[in-house]
């Protein structure tokens, strides 16, 4: 799998995530004629500009040019014209760096839901979700939650976009029944997606504070 080093230089490109081998690029050309253009070249490295290697030309000499890799990775990328007078863009040399870098990503994140106990201390009355998520790049808010009352649905959302850290305190309320399915659903940074769902419901009885009638005493 090609993996890009990281680029020493204060600014270094983000990496941005497709989920698809196949792929475009937009690009646009702010200094010439279009009329004039001869070619469209595109650079690709996969290590991070320490090497770079012609991808091919693009056609119609229009944006976007279609892009297709053989292996997830990070991918690097540089345009270069030629006009029809023979004048062309310096091509890219060992050490540059890409005005593009790409991670192709068709993993689906592994994710697990692990338990969900009642809450003590600070977290008494709180459903608390524990499970995990591991990807090569889940992004900064991969996690949605939700409940229901079957395991086929409807799902009612109890979190969207929540960061990874592994647990979430849930105040159902008076909005839930007594017994539930969690779903736990996963997205990463190129938008590949995973679902795991409870197979037994939870029980939400006790989950918030009740009293009980014990006995009455006459009043004369």
């Amino acid at each position: 799998m090609p993996i890009a080093p990281a680029l020493n230089n204060a600014a270094a490109l983000s990496v941005q995530g497709v989920g698809s081998q196949r792929f475009k690029l937009n690009y646009e050309n702010t200094y010439l004629d279009p009329t004039v253009i001869k070619s469209v070249v595109l650079w690709m490295t996969t290590d991070g500009g320490q090497s770079w290697t012609s991808y091919g030309e693009d056609s119609d000499c229009e944006s976007p040019f279609p892009v297709q890799v053989e292996s997830e990775g990070v991918y690097g990328f540089r345009i270069v014209y030629e006009t029809k007078d023979g004048v062309m863009g310096r091509a890219p040399a060992r050490g540059d760096h890409p005005d593009m870098l790409i991670r192709v990503d068709t993993t689906p994140p592994e994710i697990q839901l692990i338990s969900a106990p009642f809450g003590r201390g600070s977290e008494a009355g709180a459903l608390v979700i524990n499970c995990n998520a591991t990807d090569i790049d889940l992004g900064d808010r991969p996690v949605a939650l939700s409940w229901s009352p079957t395991a086929e649905g409807p799902w009612t959302t109890i979190v969207n976009g929540h960061p990874n850290t592994g647990t979430y305190a849930w105040r159902a309320g008076n909005t839930a029944p007594d017994r539930i399915f969690l779903q736990l659903e996963v997205t990463d940074a190129a938008g590949n997606r995973t679902i795991s769902k409870t197979t037994r419901p939870i029980e939400l009885n006790g989950l918030a504070p009740r009293g009980r009638i014990l006995s009455v005493d006459p009043v004369k």
